[in-house]
């Protein structure tokens, strides 16, 4: 999968860099959206009962819900270019792809094209091709936008409270590496498995079909569909275990978060109890926690994934050697 990701890099290097950054100015701002609510929500209610009180209470109300409303802008602007964005340079890429593959093909000789069925050509042509779209969309801007987006809160948090700020931002670039290294060793073989008999069972129903005619005039119509029904029977069984390896990872990673949400949940009361830091800010600590927590719980079934994607790149690699050399 090197080649593949060599030739996005080279080819679309500097679209690359941009749909990062609309990507990080849309989380960031989703980030900053939730946070800011919750600060400014906790920050009125408690205005409110010290005024209920007969304290004396002076709050500025407009300038955090400018805020909420320049995140809530900023985030739907983001999201609504970086969709644009990425999506163009998704068909570049694919472009690129088709580009670089049939030249490829053309340098095969003919004798070799023809040894390949016409079946498995269909495969590669269209399922193989289309799946390394993950390569950019899955493997490339969600783990870099999740570190960056961890990075600049660390270093937010760091003026509130230096030594929490260390403590979440090692414990979330630590989760982000456990999660993706246990997403692809344990998810791997089965998704290659998974592609493999989808293949093999694409090629085999094309040939039933392309049969049929002959299979049913010799009696064997019934006797191939049985054989047809135990590949895609296995192809079921490969895909429950695949979904309930991802599950399991989704599942231990849920706890972690929830339980690390808690911890923060109560140190963030007890210090606000101390005094240390205000009620809103501890509610502001919870709340970018958890939208941080809802990037991260996207990266088990981002990278479960990725046994399909080398497979088919492994498919599709030999075919682009005589223009890799070329070039």
């Amino acid at each position: 999968m090197q080649y593949w990701f060599n030739l996005i890099i080279k080819s679309q290097g500097s679209r690359l860099y941009w749909g990062i950054f609309w990507a990080f100015f849309s989380a960031l701002s989703a980030v900053a959206l939730l946070a800011l609510s919750g600060w400014f929500i906790t920050a009125t209610a408690l205005t409110g009962i010290g005024i209920t009180a007969g304290l004396f209470i002076r709050f500025d109300m407009y300038l955090p819900g400018s805020g909420i409303r320049f995140f809530a802008l900023s985030r739907t602007l983001g999201r609504y270019v970086e969709r644009i964005y990425n999506h163009d340079t998704i068909l570049r890429l694919i472009s690129t792809f088709r580009l670089r593959l049939f030249k490829g093909l053309s340098s095969l000789p003919l004798s070799e094209l023809r040894s390949t069925s016409d079946s498995e050509w269909l495969g590669k042509l269209t399922a193989d091709l289309d799946s390394l779209d993950s390569i950019l969309i899955r493997y490339t801007i969600p783990p870099i936008v999740a570190t960056l987006l961890i990075f600049t809160l660390t270093l937010f948090l760091s003026f509130i409270w230096l030594e929490l700020a260390l403590y979440l931002g090692g414990f979330m670039l630590l989760c982000i590496a456990v999660v993706i290294r246990l997403s692809i060793t344990q998810t791997k073989a089965l998704a290659g498995s998974s592609s493999r008999l989808l293949s093999e069972l694409r090629a085999d129903i094309i040939e039933h079909l392309q049969g049929a005619f002959v299979l049913q005039s010799h009696g064997l119509m019934e006797r191939h569909e049985a054989k047809l029904l135990e590949r895609l029977n296995a192809f079921h069984d490969v895909e429950k275990s695949l979904n309930s390896s991802l599950a399991n990872i989704q599942l231990l990673l849920d706890v972690t978060l929830g339980l690390v949400l808690l911890v923060l949940v109560i140190v963030g009361l007890y210090t606000a109890q101390s005094s240390r830091i205000s009620g809103p800010t501890a509610v502001m600590l919870a709340m970018l926690f958890i939208s941080v927590s809802e990037i991260l719980q996207s990266i088990p079934s981002q990278f479960s994934t990725w046994g399909k994607t080398c497979f088919s790149a492994d498919r599709l690699r030999p075919l682009v050697k005589e223009a890799n050399t070329d070039t």
